[in-house]
């Protein structure tokens, strides 16, 4: 066990060295789209003390994209988990390590996960599949929410299946806070990816025993604190505590939103268009079939494979498919 930890790590610092590295001489440490500009612009204002600043003027010099404006007063319109991401940069003085330790988070939790639930060596092949895939690797160097969502997914696995091995109230709350802490990043992807086994936990803990029970007590335990902190920030900033500034009315006007589509537009340009290039940038033309062989393994795998299909199919309700610079950018959770 000592070894297999002492790997791990080796296995995490190396990645850490990779990512680090490659941010700094590919992307030079900087922003590469306008939602990461976004991000670090609402970690600055965050580390005032404030959810919001007073909005610069004259508006139309000033760069408005990305950014939410209520009441004279600007934030950044994005999720506040990759904010507090930049929280710990900036006021840590961290320069790019806890992005390059999220970046590379998934190598040694894959490794784990695997690892624990079939033998080491399916576990170091999980590790090196996620490095073979250019959305795998590439996306780690990003100060991306997917970046930081994709990381904390993984590391929920491995402590699920850390205290699956020995059930505690408190090993599976350590599961939930990781999960809470990637939902923060991306809702509605994470829930979705997470729905069908969360719905599978619940009926367990209704049919199952003490230790089920404890499963779903711990979970919520640990999920439960940043649903409250994901509601106080909504709150501070567009004043409701269920809207999230996205979907809220801002003062100033976009005019990057996409024209009108049908369903079925969606479904060609964006839902099958975003299939085709998980297949093509995660393993290639045999990805999706050796996916959709392994779902059919166990519950577990099932579930898994069933919550990745309900993040593609949020596909059909909007139509940005996403930049795809770095492979299919809004479905980089999917990967691990």
């Amino acid at each position: 066990n000592r070894e297999r930890a002492a790997g791990l790590v080796m296995l995490w610092v190396i990645g850490m060295v990779v990512v680090r590295l490659a941010r700094g001489v590919v992307l030079l440490d900087r922003p590469i789209t306008d939602d990461e500009h976004s991000v670090r612009f609402g970690a600055q204002v965050l580390l005032t003390g404030q959810c919001m600043a007073p909005s610069p003027g004259p508006t139309e010099i000033f760069p408005q994209l990305f950014l939410f404006t209520r009441g004279g007063r600007v934030a950044s319109f994005d999720f506040l988990g990759p904010q507090l991401v930049w929280v710990a940069e900036f006021g840590g003085h961290l320069n790019g390590l806890l992005i390059a330790a999220l970046g590379a988070l998934p190598l040694p939790a894959l490794a784990y996960a695997v690892g624990r639930r079939r033998t080491a060596a399916w576990g170091l092949a999980a590790a090196l599949l996620f490095v073979a895939s250019p959305t795998g690797a590439l996306f780690s160097i990003t100060s991306h929410a997917n970046t930081f969502s994709r990381g904390l997914i993984a590391l929920s696995a491995a402590l699920a299946v850390w205290a699956a091995g020995s059930p505690s109230l408190a090993r599976w709350a350590a599961a939930g806070l990781s999960l809470g802490a990637a939902g923060l990043c991306r809702p509605a992807e994470v829930f979705l990816l997470s729905a069908p086994l969360a719905v599978m936990a619940v009926v367990r803990a209704a049919r199952g025993s003490r230790d089920d029970r404890t499963a779903l007590a711990g979970l919520l335990l640990g999920v439960l604190p940043w649903f409250a902190l994901f509601a106080l920030h909504n709150r501070c900033v567009t004043g409701h505590a269920l809207l999230h500034a996205r979907f809220a009315p801002s003062e100033l006007v976009h005019n990057w939103n996409h024209p009108p589509t049908t369903r079925l537009q969606n479904f060609g340009g964006n839902f099958a268009y975003n299939v085709l290039l998980l297949g093509v940038w995660f393993l290639g033309p045999l990805g999706l079939p050796l996916v959709a062989l392994g779902a059919g393994r166990d519950k577990v795998l099932a579930g898994v494979a069933a919550g990745v299909a309900l993040g593609l199919a949020l596909a059909i309700l909007h139509p940005d498919p996403g930049i795809h610079l770095l492979g299919p950018i809004h479905y980089a959770d999917s990967t691990v």
